[in-house]
């Protein structure tokens, strides 16, 4: 178990890499029997006055080893980009390392801090030092799933006024709505369309030859149907969040739809190089 554990927060920790900074710094999530070793909340651009604010609430934990459960080893956590590196090579050394107790962290709270009477619990952070850092939540015991509500605002401050955007960021014109359609339509029309060229290419497809073969027609629907799931799988990754208990499996899918993608355009080109050898062959 603690094996897999190590593999998973190490998988996890890994994803930190490939997120980029949140745009909407103000999110209620609700966590429901998460027996996840460590779950990213979001990742955002701090200046020297940046703040943390956590609240959480409808605490409990579904422990079956009550008596191992410690509290302590379940919170919350900043980590900056520079110390990934150093917190997976101590994951790696030690089959039983908490990330919590990494002199790299800088850990907001646990679960021990708030009182069996408290029904909420809630606290602020002030972050000084300049540097795009990732909220995590770390449970580190074992068959321990975790239920709570929980509230994030994370923002940088200047004089009285808070901005919720990620340092290096800059407010978009119009409704994030608006624009997350714009992007999602960009992302599925250029999907499509590069992956409907490179075949058409790959194919031999030109003014002396206008038009495809059945084998080739076939290799340009499947490329047009992975385009379907990675896109769907790119809409729910953006209006999720790693916080999402699929969100892993749906970045998978995008992953493997894309590279299902990559494999198919394979096959036109190999055929178009055969096609081009057998002339050769019979002069």
């Amino acid at each position: 178990m603690r094996v897999l554990e190590k593999v998973v927060t190490a998988g996890l920790l890994l994803l930190f890499l490939f997120i980029t900074p949140s745009t909407v710094a103000i999110k209620s999530i609700k966590i429901r029997s998460d027996d996840r070793p460590i779950i990213l909340f979001e990742k955002f651009g701090f200046t020297h006055t940046g703040n943390v604010s956590v609240s959480i609430s409808n605490v409990s934990v579904s422990s079956t080893i009550l008596q191992l459960y410690d509290p302590s080893v379940v919170g919350f956590f900043l980590l900056p980009d520079e110390t990934l590196i150093q917190i997976l090579l101590e994951v790696q050394q030690n089959p039983n390392f908490c990330v919590m107790d990494s002199k790299f962290v800088s850990l907001l709270f646990t679960l021990a801090d708030i009182s069996p009477s408290q029904s909420s619990f809630n606290k602020s952070f002030t972050v000084t030092n300049p540097n795009e850092y990732a909220l995590f939540l770390a449970n580190c015991n074992c068959q321990s799933p975790v239920t709570m509500d929980v509230r994030t605002e994370l923002c940088n401050t200047v004089g009285n006024t808070k901005n919720y955007l990620s340092a290096g960021l800059t407010q978009l014109p119009g409704t994030s709505h608006g624009w997350n359609v714009l992007v999602y339509m960009f992302q599925f029309t250029n999907g499509v369309l590069s992956f409907t060229v490179i075949v058409l290419i790959g194919g031999g497809w030109l003014y002396l030859k206008p038009f495809l073969h059945a084998k080739e027609k076939m290799v340009l629907m499947i490329v047009i149907s992975f385009q379907v799931p990675a896109n769907v799988a790119f809409v729910v990754m953006g209006e999720s969040g790693p916080f999402s208990k699929d969100w892993v499996a749906w970045n998978q899918v995008f992953i493997w739809a894309n590279v299902m993608c990559r494999l198919a355009i394979i096959f036109p080109i190999v055929w178009s190089i055969r096609s081009l050898k057998e002339p050769s062959k019979t002069d």
